[in-house]
């Protein structure tokens, strides 16, 4: 334990000499940061690298999507495919290339709905032919679409039902007619699939287009939540969402095919189950795997549906059980040379890549004490190409190995940067991506799976780069302090013109939850920014991924299963104190902020932590777990009647007598994820304990409480310089 504080002491006063000589420059305020849009990495738009022609990509740039060869170090423009102008619409914000790579999807007028969902305009455009036109005018604001993989027809989601369009004829066919709001959706995800599964498109088309699967979503029986709308008029608007809490009911999801030659449905029973969160058409064989999960999350099954002629067989391919829970994985990756497809699984301590055939043999390629991150596809070989928390969980790396488990081989150059893959297509040797530090926002561009590494840079950030010189900024540095059981991950801002000689206050930034890590070696745009504010103002800005987060192994991510919020305070305690061991820190000046579930550990830092965290920042907080969706809950919590104490027990709703700090409570009133009731009952029961503590409260934003950002942010600094 002391050896920690030893360490800390030593990189702290490392640096403190360079502070204390540094040249004064501009200062930050809240309005640069949030403003001005500065801040912010320039990316990039969509780009695709096309499997066809080797070393040549798509992009979208100024409403044109353009076309691109690269030649090593420089690239050369190949001409223009088309333009928004071309297809008379004001804008292109995004597209989607067919497998063929000769069409078009242009998608034109996104509305947002949720987190992930939104609603297009789309236009079909054939690169040879050099025509397009609207798909379906008649259905506008169209949800989940996508070519089929013999590019004859586009399938898209309008209304809760599922529309075939034939590009030969030009017309829409509807596959479902029975999709009703708030009733049965056909094909996309209700609200909590959405969130906790993190997809909308909830149907395939097999390789051959004869057969498209999908799940339907009866809503019945699921209880509804309102979100109001205050615009000026004489009543509010209002949207009524169905919304399953922990313990209520989901909707009841089935399984449907549909032989698109026969024009046939049928519903296939897939036995006993509560979820369908994945289903995936094999791309050589017309098969599916359907991936289905009971309530209490700790049972998957990827069951096997083989079709011919419009019959179908199901088959338990595969079963997995967890003592805790499983977390469903982004995609399957069918291998271009087997029958078989590549998934993750944790089962052996730390997530690693599996192989599981059609007929259900099962092997594991890889292994190590090391968590993947995700699969992105196979070269020409067959190889691998996934990310990995290979050499710290505060950086990725990307990799390659052999589909024999061999030959394993980090390709990232630096051990010391977070790398990222933003997009790769099967059979290329090359990928597009990224790499970036804390302190370094991305360079962007090209990587080969050899040696040469970044071939090509598709943009620097270089004036990014050389605004942040403007400023004097602290750099953050990474660490390590001991919690009450582990080395936990630090990463710390000190205060500008930092002297040891001094004392200084102490704000937490803090998130903590299962699936989520806050202490990683990647530029944060305008929150780090901020925290460099709050640098220049003397305060040391401290993150720490406590028990329950990613990238450490199984046993150290499931650590809080049952007790959410226990074991994360108890560290976050733990670090303040070995904090509070320093000279030159301020033991009663200890603060923490959150956002969502980082609002929820604040909230439980200024009740049960009362006698460490002198002053709290509570965002969009869960209060009480039984107001939050069953889905995420039941998952990390296990089912209510099994763990009423754990339920109970670290809800900070119950806790509120014990304040003695400043407390800031934050919500915006139509959040559709953590719905402001949270908020609202933990105000009431702050009042009956006779607390005093600020609340506000933002009309009609939801969960990110965006547009607004220059209002919230200036409000937090107000209330950390006046209470901290």
């Amino acid at each position: 334990m002391r050896n920690s504080i030893l360490f800390i002491s030593s990189i702290l006063f490392s640096i403190a000499v360079y502070s204390q000589i540094s040249i004064q420059k501009q200062p930050l305020t809240v309005d640069q940061i949030w403003g001005s849009g500065k801040f912010y990495e320039k990316q990039p738009q969509t780009i695709v690298p096309l499997k066809k022609e080797n070393y040549t990509y798509l992009t979208l740039e100024n409403n044109e999507i353009n076309k691109y060869f690269i030649n090593g170090p420089s690239v050369q423009k190949q001409g223009t495919i088309v333009t928004s102008a071309a297809l008379g619409i004001e804008a292109i914000e995004d597209y989607i290339l067919s497998p063929d790579e000769q069409q078009l999807i242009i998608v034109t007028n996104n509305q947002s709905i949720f987190r992930h969902s939104y609603t297009s305009d789309i236009f079909y455009y054939d690169i040879e032919k050099k025509k397009g036109f609207e798909i379906a005018s008649q259905h506008k604001g169209k949800r989940d679409f996508s070519f089929s993989p013999n590019g004859k027809f586009i399938i898209y989601s309008h209304l809760n039902n599922l529309y075939k369009f034939d590009l030969s004829t030009q017309k829409s066919t509807a596959l479902t007619s029975n999709g009703k709001s708030n009733e049965i959706i056909n094909g996309t995800a209700d609200w909590v699939y959405e969130e906790e599964f993190s997809q909308t498109k909830y149907y395939d088309i097999s390789y051959d287009g004869r057969y498209l699967a999908y799940v339907s979503f009866e809503q019945f029986d699921v209880p509804p939540t309102i979100l109001n709308y205050y615009a000026g008029n004489t009543y509010p608007d209002y949207e009524v969402l169905k919304y399953p809490k922990v313990g209520e009911k989901n909707s009841v999801v089935r399984l449907h095919l549909i032989d698109l030659l026969k024009n046939k449905q049928s519903t296939i029973n897939l036995g006993d189950y509560e979820y369908i969160p994945r289903l995936n058409f094999s791309d050589k064989n017309d098969y599916l795997v359907v991936q289905t999960l009971n309530r209490k999350q700790d049972f998957l099954q990827f069951q096997k549906v083989s079709c011919s002629n419009g019959k179908y067989n199901v088959s338990v391919l595969y079963q997995e059980k967890d003592s805790r829970y499983i977390e469903i994985e982004e995609n399957i990756y069918f291998e271009p040379n087997r029958d078989s497809f590549l998934t993750l699984s944790d089962k052996d301590g730390f997530k690693h890549i599996y192989r599981i055939h059609s007929d259900g043999k099962t092997e594991q390629l890889t292994k190590g004490r090391y968590d993947i991150q995700e699969i992105h596809g196979f070269d020409g070989e067959g190889d691998v190409l996934f990310t990995a928390a290979y050499f710290s969980p505060i950086n990725s790396s990307v990799c390659v190995i052999s589909p024999e488990g061999e030959g394993f081989k980090v390709i990232s150059e630096y051990t010391d940067k977070h790398y990222g893959v933003s997009a790769y297509t099967s059979g290329n040797s090359y990928y597009y991506g990224y790499y970036t530090g804390a302190n370094e926002p991305k360079t962007i561009g090209f990587f080969d799976f050899g040696d040469e590494g970044m071939f090509h840079i598709q943009e620097n950030n270089q004036q990014l780069k050389t605004e942040l010189e403007a400023y004097n900024l602290s750099p953050k540095i990474f660490t390590k302090i001991k919690g009450v059981s582990d080395s936990l991950n630090v990463s710390i801002i000190k205060p500008s013109n930092f002297d040891p000689a001094k004392k200084y206050p102490v704000y937490f930034h803090v998130y903590c939850g299962p699936g989520s890590n806050t202490v990683i070696n990647r530029y944060g745009g305008p929150e780090y920014m901020y925290h460099q504010l709050l640098a220049q103002h003397g305060y040391f800005v401290i993150s720490v991924d406590t028990r329950g987060t990613l990238y450490r192994g199984v046993d150290f991510k499931k650590s809080t299963y049952g007790q959410l919020g226990k074991l994360e305070l108890e560290d976050l305690i733990a670090v303040a104190g070995e904090l509070s061991k320093l000279s030159y820190i301020d033991k009663d000046r200890i603060g923490i902020q959150g956002w969502s579930y980082g609002g929820f550990m604040a909230s439980l830092a200024i009740t049960k932590g009362a006698d460490i965290f002198k002053a709290a920042i509570a965002v969009a907080p869960v209060t009480q777990w039984n107001y939050y969706d069953n889905v995420y809950t039941e998952r990390y919590m296990n089912l209510p009647e099994n763990n009423q104490s754990g339920y109970k027990e670290n809800s900070p709703i119950y806790h509120t007598g014990k304040i003695k700090g400043a407390f800031l409570l934050i919500h915006g009133d139509a959040d559709d994820n953590v719905h402001i009731q949270n908020s609202m009952e933990f105000a009431k029961m702050l009042i009956q304990s006779n607390k005093d503590f600020d609340y506000f409260v933002y009309p009609n934003k939801d969960h990110s409480i965006g547009g607004v950002r220059k209002h919230l942010f200036n409000k937090m600094l107000k209330f950390t310089l006046s209470n901290l």
